[in-house]
């Protein structure tokens, strides 16, 4: 169950976490969603309902995901990489690519990656967490948001 103990080991900054759908399958875009929560805002049934979207059930993400979206303090910002630009450049370009333009639609001074390799930031702090959907609140979050996008994305295609 996530936590906000990554984010306290960071206290003095602006945290935003950031994570992707769409970097196995075969077809459609690669999602990512960059996550930033105000704790003293959210309530904890919204928290509670926070965790890995892969261990969540279809109707839990869903709803997770539609409180997250409605949620004064919940902040995000999610970029879609078409398939075309990642047969173009390369998935692992595409994703970095999607990792710098999520992060840019939100005020962070740092951001946790899900996973173990880094990107820069315009110049911002980032630190990486592996299975960071399962012990940070924010980077979980970003999971839920990118993979519900992700998932209503290739239902109406």
């Amino acid at each position: 169950m996530p936590t906000f103990e990554i984010e306290d080991l960071y206290s003095d900054e602006v945290v935003c976490g950031i994570d992707e759908a769409g970097l196995g399958p075969l077809a459609g875009p690669l999602v990512v969603a960059a996550c930033r929560i105000e704790r003293d805002l959210i309530g904890s049934d919204l928290l509670a309902m926070i965790d890995d979207s892969k261990r969540l059930t279809v109707a839990n993400r869903e709803r997770a995901a539609d409180l997250l979206f409605e949620s004064a303090a919940v902040e995000y910002n999610v970029a879609i990489i078409e398939n075309d630009v990642i047969d173009n450049i390369g998935l692992s370009k595409a994703w970095v690519e999607g990792i710098i333009e999520a992060a840019s639609g939100l005020e962070a001074t740092l951001y946790i990656l899900d996973g173990n390799r880094k990107v820069e930031i315009s110049g911002r702090k980032t630190v990486t967490a592996v299975g960071g959907d399962r012990k940070s609140y924010s980077v979980a979050a970003a999971s839920i948001i990118a993979k519900v996008t992700r998932d209503r994305i290739m239902r109406r295609i």
